[in-house]
């Protein structure tokens, strides 16, 4: 009767724990990877030229706000002469 009694303890142990393993293995990735507000990144240039190129394909694409960040593009003024 006492190995009956002990194995039963065993086997509601082992389900809460099983319980506890699934809940966290579900609950935490969410709250791990939630979505953060995006990073503002401000790039500034002196004039419109070929070499700025990538920075404005990659805002016109959108592909800045699919990796996670807000680009956003500026013609500086110029110096005084």
């Amino acid at each position: 009767m006492a190995s009956i009694k002990s194995l039963w303890t065993s086997m509601r142990s082992r389900r809460a724990l099983l319980s506890a393993i699934l809940f966290l293995a579900t609950a935490l990735p969410r709250a791990i990877f939630a979505a953060a507000a995006p990073i503002t990144v401000r790039v500034g240039y002196p004039q419109p030229s070929g070499a700025q190129l990538p920075l404005w394909l990659m805002s016109e694409a959108k592909l800045d706000k699919k990796y996670g960040f807000d680009l956003k593009i500026f013609i500086s003024p110029a110096a005084p002469g």
